[in-house]
């Protein structure tokens, strides 16, 4: 949809997004390296190639999935963390982004508390 705005012979023309249109997204899963098992609750920051939109904030369901809006980017990088594992940052390019994306995280070795 188009939009002409004119105030004292200027005129602007814009296009406006109808936000209830399907758009893009993948599907990334979160799961455990060594069992495999879904990550229920790990927190996603989603960023994309242009720097003046905020980071989106997201968190994995109960199968360990969220679904990341990316509207067409050729590349997204995500931030997973989730207490007891070790962070991950990772980029996503275009391949990886249509359909699924499966990532791993590695459980956190304790730390070793000396003996008294």
């Amino acid at each position: 949809k188009a939009a002409t705005l004119a105030q004292q012979g200027v005129s602007v023309v814009t296009r406006l997004d109808d936000e209830t249109a399907t758009h893009e997204q993948v599907k990334l899963i979160v799961r455990d390296l060594n069992q495999q098992t879904a990550i229920v609750g790990a927190g996603v920051v989603v960023s994309g190639p242009h720097a003046s939109l905020p980071p989106l904030r997201l968190a994995t369901n109960d199968g360990g999935e969220v679904r990341i809006p990316h509207h067409g980017c050729s590349t997204i990088s995500v931030w997973i963390e989730k207490r007891g594992y070790q962070p991950l940052q990772r980029t996503l390019s275009s391949g990886e982004l249509s359909g699924e994306a499966e990532i791993f995280l590695t459980p956190a070795r304790e730390p070793v508390v000396p003996a008294k």
